[in-house]
């Protein structure tokens, strides 16, 4: 057995409003499994799609700001869309080392669609973020739907294990009543990764989805390349998460330990201090 401690392994901190970032924390860590992750879920303001843009930047700032303060980080992945669209140049500005975050994949889109109708998901943040006027012109139609209840299942799916793949359905139907259905969908939440088979299920024909957890892998596999050169594949090391709620459920704490962060605690983004749960 390999002696941790030998090693310096990278530190990568992966942040999200909710546990929908564990999703990016999954792909990257089958290719990069020789490093220290760091989760921080923002729970006490989650989800972030109604909050004021100040609001967000303010708070992420904040959050991004401490963990930086109380860790060595190599690589931060800000593994929301609307975080990273709101305060991703800012924070790139601001830190010393490499921050990426996930962007929908609107040009991964047009590859695929072949009826040219695009269904678009994501917070009213992003989703009205981009605009599509040039698309629209040359004959592309994207349908915009603001997945802040699917959001929300997707949470209750991640506690529950399970979810009616109706109640996604009806959360479609702006979708549905399209004609055509859109046969390329733009996941533009890593939340709906946890939804993919219930989305699947609510279409009559195949769709494609697009998300941006592969290109996410990506950069972050490049930027770390160098550090990771003659590294010793190490597995099973436990990593710790941040919350900024006190969490009272067993079945979230039992969720995050399946993922390895075997440590839990509370951060206080107001003052200088933590408290452990």
């Amino acid at each position: 057995m390999i002696n941790q401690t030998k090693y310096i392994l990278p530190v990568i901190a992966i942040f999200d409003s909710g546990t929908g970032g564990l999703s990016i924390y999954n792909k990257i860590k089958k290719y990069i499994p020789c490093a220290k992750y760091i989760y921080i879920f923002d729970n006490a303001e989650f989800p972030y799609g109604k909050k004021s843009k100040t609001f967000i930047l303010n708070r992420i700032v904040k959050i991004i700001t401490k963990i930086h303060k109380m860790h060595k980080i190599d690589l931060t992945i800000l593994a929301c869309n609307t975080a990273s669209i709101i305060a991703l140049s800012y924070l790139k500005n601001k830190l010393l080392n490499p921050i990426i975050g996930v962007i929908p994949e609107i040009s991964t889109a047009l590859n695929y669609t072949k009826n040219k109708v695009i269904g678009f998901l994501g917070t009213s943040i992003t989703i009205n973020h981009f605009s599509l006027f040039e698309l629209e012109l040359s004959g592309v139609k994207i349908i915009k739907l603001d997945a802040h209840k699917l959001i929300l299942l997707s949470e209750e799916k991640i506690l529950r294990n399970h979810i009616s793949y109706k109640l996604v359905q009806n959360c479609l139907i702006s979708f549905l009543q399209n004609s055509p259905i859109p046969d390329t969908i733009i996941l533009g939440c890593t939340h709906l990764s946890y939804l993919i088979p219930e989305i699947i299920k609510s279409f009559p024909e195949k769709i494609k989805l697009i998300d941006s957890r592969k290109k996410i892998k990506d950069q972050s596999c490049l930027l770390l390349s160098n550090i990771l050169k003659n590294k010793p594949v190490v597995n099973n090391i436990s990593g710790i998460a941040y919350c900024t709620k006190l969490i009272f459920s067993k079945k979230l704490r039992n969720i995050l330990k399946s993922y390895n962060f075997q440590t839990l605690k509370k951060i206080n983004i107001n003052y200088n201090h933590i408290n452990c749960i």
